[in-house]
């Protein structure tokens, strides 16, 4: 059976989707990092708390991407008997792992900055 479309567009998609994560989360880390500039307290925390919302929107932007490409790629393993060898499906689900292990950190680092916000006001 033939390919409709082009699959290796569908991967520059999966690639650029995970290059947003990096790039969403590197905006997030700045303004954490960022706040501490800050003499008004209630500033700090505005810019905090909007740091980890950029982390969850990041974290959730990295599912929806991992989700969609395990999607993709499970349809491609129904539908066709012979994937092309041109078509490396074992080095984009390494790209997947990777997000995946990408996302694990940025939940790691949100959880530590949620529980250090909160100690503050214990």
């Amino acid at each position: 059976m033939e390919f409709r479309g082009n699959p290796l567009t569908y991967l520059n998609g999966f690639i650029s989707a995970s290059r947003n994560i990096f790039l969403t989360s590197s905006i997030g880390l700045a303004l954490f990092t960022y706040s501490s500039t800050f003499k008004i307290q209630s500033s700090i925390d505005v810019i905090k708390i909007t740091s980890m919302a950029i982390f969850l929107f990041s974290i959730l932007y990295g599912l929806n991407t991992i989700y969609s490409m395990h999607h993709f790629l499970k349809i491609m393993n129904e539908q066709y008997e012979e994937i092309p060898e041109y078509m490396q499906v074992n080095l984009w689900k390494n790209y997947m792992y990777l997000n995946i292990f990408y996302i694990t950190l940025l939940f790691i680092i949100l959880v530590l900055g949620i529980r250090r916000f909160l100690n503050r006001y214990n």
